[in-house]
């Protein structure tokens, strides 16, 4: 026998007249009904996850008309007088509006103290018999109802907002609900859909996929989260999710994004520890005259900005942290500035390829710290306060405009040429290894690398680079380039890869393993001008 799921008493079942919306009725004089008016708008608007739509067109097809009464002694009443005298029912267009006009002035509340005569007048009589013993409906608007018609009150009439509204969002149970009863309201009494875009989100439930309860214990408490790891660690574990799903948590689960936090913030900081120095109102080196290593980091970045935005404007924001995180982690970290950490330590102040570099790096820190914001939104705001000239731009970063990849940064063809450079600076990096492992060498900066492409066109890419370009590309003493031949060493490069313990000795400035080092003050060249200069 059913019982409510709440008091877990039995449900006492009484069969009453109820008001209904029909769904298969015409509308108007096209002929259209409300069901298909609806289905009509639904096929308009833009589903997140597209899944959705579907969801929604199955309910709009199969449902019934909708009940919109409930028996309850609170609520918003349905406008409608009953003749006493004839039994007879009166609503109409007229008489609502003297009810919407009463309520303006009285209060919804006022329905149930004031007399059918306090509202309609004194001269109110029954269409049918002429009857003046008018009584009010005593039936409420189901819930449903109310809410569904929550977009017309949020929106018509307020500065800056409109019908229809951009965004409903909501979890998935609100198909049959929220969504459905919103869209029935809207096309009744627009024609057309009340919102934009419909985003539809999964449940927040534990590490086993049950669902959160106090009384089994398996709730995770936010503030609990936010006082032992900080708001933004949170706020990037939630980014991190891919919401069209279930959510699994546990204190373990956002306690992970530690890591991914610590990655990101890190990478600020060696960004601006290096741009301590740097004016960009003078030191700011075109794109076009920058180096062509921070050219390849510039047109990365503008990959990363223009996926980033799109996804953000997709309301993807797992795929945001994705890009940004592998962003900082393996075209950062993993490369550029390990690579460019020799230039900005040890070359002069205002030398070009330094000064080049820095450029990328302000220009990088700019536009991810504008991508993190929505996100991260206390350390985005303290990274901007340091962020070279970007307190000229405002106070806040949550000020600030989005970021836009600016004119040249993106170019396919350097994308493609270091694309391949970077297989090869693995491929070299893999033989590394292994010889620190065996003991060989101590640290990458030991080996002398020998290169020999089996491929002209891998010769000529290599070429275009130089040798002690290479050198300091892949982080090493030397690179001696020879001509292509023989049989590739490499399983997926054409290309053989020869290692060898340089005996070069070693910068003490710099601790580069150089061949122009004298023996006097044990500097290479470049340091030695740096010096003394």
């Amino acid at each position: 026998y059913p019982h409510c799921w709440r008091s877990k008493t039995p449900v006492v079942f009484r069969a009453t007249e109820q008001w209904f919306i029909a769904v298969d009725r015409p509308m108007s004089e096209s002929g259209k009904t409300l069901r298909q008016s609806a289905i009509d708008a639904a096929d308009k608007v833009d589903w997140i996850p597209g899944w959705g739509r579907n969801r929604i067109m199955g309910m709009l097809e199969s449902r019934p008309d909708w009940c919109i009464s409930r028996q309850r002694s609170w609520g918003v009443p349905i406008p409608a007088f009953h003749c006493e005298a004839c039994g007879e029912t009166m609503m109409t267009a007229e008489t609502v509006r003297k009810v919407k006009d009463y309520f303006a002035v009285k209060g919804a509340d006022s329905w149930f103290r004031s007399s059918a005569a306090d509202i309609l007048g004194a001269e109110a009589r029954c269409p049918s018999c002429g009857s003046a013993e008018l009584k009010q409906e005593s039936d409420i608007l189901d819930v449903w109802f109310e809410s569904g018609s929550s977009w017309l009150a949020a929106a018509e009439g307020r500065q800056g907002l409109d019908a229809p509204v951009e965004l409903y969002l909501e979890g998935s149970d609100q198909h049959r609900g929220w969504f459905q009863s919103s869209l029935l309201i809207g096309v009744a009494a627009t024609d057309k859909a009340p919102f934009q875009t419909v985003l539809t989100h999964g449940f927040v439930v534990d590490a086993k996929g049950y669902k959160m309860s106090k009384s089994v214990g398996n709730t995770i408490n936010v503030q609990d989260e936010v006082a032992k790891l900080g708001a933004d660690v949170l706020r990037l574990w939630v980014s991190s999710v891919d919401y069209q799903y279930d959510i699994r948590t546990s204190e373990a689960l956002i306690a992970q994004l530690q890591e991914a936090y610590r990655k990101v913030r890190n990478t600020f900081r060696f960004l601006l520890g290096n741009l301590a120095d740097f004016n960009p109102a003078k030191d700011q080196v075109p794109v076009q005259d920058m180096h062509e290593l921070d050219r390849y980091m510039m047109a990365r970045l503008a990959e990363v900005i223009n996926e980033a935005t799109a996804a953000f404007e997709r309301f993807e924001f797992h795929r945001v942290y994705q890009l940004v995180h592998l962003f900082c982690n393996r075209e950062l970290s993993g490369l550029y500035l390990d690579v460019q950490k020799d230039v900005v330590y040890c070359d002069a102040l205002t030398a070009g390829r330094r000064r080049s570099a820095q450029t990328a790096m302000c220009l990088a820190a700019h536009s991810l710290v504008r991508l993190l914001a929505p996100i991260l939104v206390h350390t985005a705001d303290e990274i901007w306060s340091h962020v070279p000239g970007a307190a000229d731009e405002t106070a806040s970063i949550h000020l600030a405009d989005w970021p836009v990849a600016g004119q040249g940064w993106y170019d396919e063809a350097l994308l493609g040429k270091w694309d391949q450079l970077r297989d090869v600076r693995l491929a070299v990096n893999n033989r590394l290894e292994a010889l620190r492992t065996a003991g060989t060498i101590q640290s990458n900066m030991d080996a002398a690398v020998s290169l020999t492409p089996t491929t002209v066109e891998l010769a000529d890419l290599l070429g275009t680079m130089g040798e002690a370009e290479l050198a300091r590309f892949f982080i090493v003493s030397t690179v001696t380039l020879k001509q292509a031949g023989g049989e590739p060493t490499e399983d997926e490069l054409p290309l053989a890869i020869a290692v060898d313990k340089s005996q070069h000795p070693k910068c003490q400035r710099c601790w580069n393993l150089r061949p122009d080092v004298d023996d006097e003050r044990g500097l290479c060249t470049r340091c030695r001008e740096v010096v003394t200069v």
